[in-house]
């Protein structure tokens, strides 16, 4: 079986080819339009090393039978279009959240950690199969289980907020003999290991401790905080929901409409950051991509960029009184860690240089 695997995240595709269970390397080009698309797929399987007979693609946005409407892009793919003119036997259409998400896990006996593992999980299914796997293969018989998932928690229960099914502790609890079974909103879990933080990481503002309490923040698919106290007490929230300071945005801004600003991570989020550029540019971009021509010195993403870090300035204000985190507020995920390099930025003088051309 000769299997060809495209996966296409805002302007960017990325794709290998499988044969007998072999991959080449990945390789990655752009995309700017549905031609542009399409004249790329016709190049990929024509410059496949062999014949292509099945093909996988995984793209952003809302699946509909056998298309999904382009979260970046202007354009619907088709599947069985696909199929048809490029005479495969198999085209199969994912969703990108229906590629997986990851499930990380390790064991710990006596204080010692095992190897951190990882796999990924398509459905409930494959959940309840995966840590029937884990539980029955562990090096000692499990007396103690704790899950972190990112969604709302509510009792004994998560409703996973990138797949179709909850996780109930209780449950799992009863199915396999434990003695706990811990389930925590996945900030919630990162903030009992906030005092652990490692010393790389970047103080954006120094201050003096005056009191034991802590924030955690994460910007990501939506926007997470956790409230620490003691290292001991974590108290997640949904602040990400919560309609935090949009009045003032929206009244300073009137590019932003509230059809598409409604709550708080509408703004600080990885879509978010996107949604800000489409108001300001009318133009749909990914916030990697964002990020990509930021780091190039683009000025329409660098305006972006400062719009997004002044409102989370604002948020971290905000944050500072409701919390009094006297023992500091602290910004994580991948969005802040590519952002970081723009948090010293002057963004006034690289703005004037456009004025001055």
């Amino acid at each position: 079986m000769n299997l060809l695997v495209i996966d296409i995240g805002g302007t960017n595709i990325r794709y290998l080819e499988i044969l007998k269970g072999k991959k080449t390397k990945i390789k990655k080009e752009k995309i700017l339009s549905k031609l542009s698309f399409n004249n790329l797929l016709n190049k990929i399987i024509s410059h496949c090393l062999n014949p292509i007979d099945n093909l996988v693609i995984s793209a952003a946005g809302p699946k509909t039978n056998n298309s999904i409407q382009m979260t970046n892009q202007k354009f619907k793919i088709d599947s069985q279009l696909i199929k048809k003119k490029f005479n495969l036997r198999n085209c199969i259409l994912l969703n990108d959240l229906e590629g997986g998400t990851n499930i990380r896990y390790l064991e710990i006996l006596k204080g010692k950690k095992t190897k951190i593992k990882k796999e990924k999980i398509l459905s409930k299914l494959s959940f309840n199969n995966l840590l029937n796997k884990i539980i029955s293969h562990c090096l000692n018989p499990i007396d103690n289980l704790v899950i972190s998932a990112a969604g709302p928690k509510t009792n004994n229960s998560i409703q996973m907020t990138n797949q179709k099914f909850k996780i109930d502790s209780q449950q799992i609890k009863k199915k396999f003999n434990l003695r706990n079974c811990i389930l925590l909103n996945d900030l919630e879990a990162a903030g009992y290991f906030l005092h652990k933080v490692s010393k790389n990481k970047k103080t954006i503002k120094k201050g003096k401790k005056t009191n034991s309490r802590q924030v955690l923040i994460t910007p990501g698919t939506g926007l997470g905080l956790s409230f620490v106290i003691d290292n001991v007490n974590v108290i997640p929230s949904e602040i990400g929901n919560s309609k935090i300071l949009i009045s003032e945005i929206m009244t300073q801004n009137t590019e932003f409409s509230n059809l598409n600003f409604s709550k708080i991570e509408d703004f600080l989020s990885g879509p978010g950051l996107s949604k800000i550029y489409k108001s300001l540019y009318k133009s749909d971009i990914s916030s990697n991509e964002l990020i990509s021509q930021g780091k190039n010195n683009n000025l329409k993403a660098l305006k972006t960029i400062k719009v997004f870090l002044e409102i989370l300035a604002k948020f971290l204000a905000e944050i500072s009184l409701i919390y009094v985190p006297g023992n500091g507020i602290f910004i994580s995920g991948s969005l802040m860690k590519a952002l970081k390099i723009f948090i010293d930025k002057d963004y006034d003088a690289l703005l004037q240089i456009h004025f001055y051309i």
